[in-house]
């Protein structure tokens, strides 16, 4: 009788612990990016910006974002974008969000990154469960045509 008594009494911890648990979901993987300029010549020391969104988790107002600046050689990199919630937690969330969804229209990972050069803003979209884009063209001048 105590052991049966031990046994569901473990068995009850368990699930609890799984259930109470945050699981992590990564929301945007790293994201390491090279910025150069029609001809290829890196940007160095520019301001590169990405904002990251669970639309389906996270109950926040707004978007998630950080700014960087990239290297000599173009190159700027962001961290793992991550959430740790619990079964409840996500039930709960994703129950909210979903009302939500009918107010800002959005549902599951929105993640991009954006950098301002002499010729006006690019932006780069992150597909999720896609690798992240690894090159972002800034033009530095004006498109010539065939008359110049």
């Amino acid at each position: 009788m105590r052991r049966k008594t031990f046994i569901v009494i473990g068995a009850i911890a368990l699930v609890l612990f799984g259930l109470l648990y945050p699981f992590e979901t990564t929301v945007v993987p790293t994201w390491k990016l090279r910025v150069i300029d029609e001809q290829g010549i890196p940007y160095e020391g520019l301001r590169v910006d990405e904002d990251w969104k669970h639309y389906s988790l996270e109950l926040e107002e707004g978007t998630n974002g950080e700014e960087r600046w990239t290297d000599q050689n173009g190159v700027v990199q962001f961290p793992r974008r991550t959430i740790r919630i619990g079964i409840p937690g996500r039930l709960f969330r994703m129950t909210v969000t979903s009302l939500k969804r009918y107010l800002h229209g959005s549902t599951g990972i929105h993640a991009y990154i954006m950098a301002t050069g002499p010729k006006g803003i690019k932006s780069l979209n992150y597909e999720p469960n896609k690798p992240p884009p690894d090159t972002l063209v800034l033009p530095r001048q004006e498109k010539q045509n065939g008359n110049q």
